[in-house]
């Protein structure tokens, strides 16, 4: 959700294989990387699994391990279509890998209000948390916060008032205030602008409100 540039730099080791121009002492987390890491994984891969939650707990791995490695993007592999009527179709077993890591994607305290209930998801409260730099607790402080948008505001009141900031959950007891009017329920990336947490009866400072992917 941040671009490559402000994404944090990973191990020596795999720089070493991704690109030679990394110098490979250098591991500073606040510097970018000048490369996009993809997964791709086939969705025959939960085939032979024997129950749904053995299928759940093989999606968990695979978001466990994209995690582990830094991966910007997760990339399902259909390679079992089916055909109706002459279309192609998404098989379920696509449709089910790819609704998982959706799922384990999106932080805990807006997986209620961007993830529907689904059948798929039956097994999901099996899978152990990924702790993901994007999954920030309450608690913590972070420079960028996932967040979705829950309402519209004018800041001037009237009838010819028009929306000019939202209101963003991003985890914190407050919305965070982003001066853009953006969609409800629109999930988006706030870069928040001061180290610490809002004060009693204030909103959460914010910068400007990226939408993300």
């Amino acid at each position: 959700f941040l671009r490559p540039t402000e994404r944090p730099r990973i191990s020596a080791q795999l720089t070493r294989v991704f690109s030679n121009s990394l110098p490979p002492h250098d591991l500073e987390l606040c510097r970018g990387v000048p490369f996009t890491v993809s997964l791709a994984v086939c969705s025959s891969m939960v085939d032979n699994a024997q129950s749904l939650e053995l299928a759940t707990m093989m999606a968990g791995q695979v978001a466990r391990c994209a995690g582990i490695f830094c991966a910007d993007e997760v990339v399902v592999i259909d390679d079992s279509p089916s055909s109706e009527g002459g279309e192609k179709t998404v098989s379920s077993h696509a449709a089910f890998l790819a609704r998982v890591l959706q799922y384990m994607e999106t932080p805990q305290y807006l997986r209620r209000s961007l993830i529907a209930q689904h059948p798929h998801l039956k097994h999901v409260g099996l899978l152990p948390p990924l702790n993901a730099p994007h999954h920030p607790r309450s608690t913590e402080w972070t420079k960028y916060r996932e967040g979705v948008v829950e309402r519209v505001a004018a800041s001037t009141s009237g009838a010819d008032a028009e929306p000019d900031h939202s209101l963003v959950n991003v985890g914190l007891d407050r919305p965070a205030k982003v001066h853009r009017a953006l969609s409800v329920g629109e999930r988006v990336t706030v870069r928040m602008k001061d180290k610490g947490f809002p004060k009693a009866g204030d909103e959460a400072a914010a910068g400007d409100g990226g939408r993300g992917g």
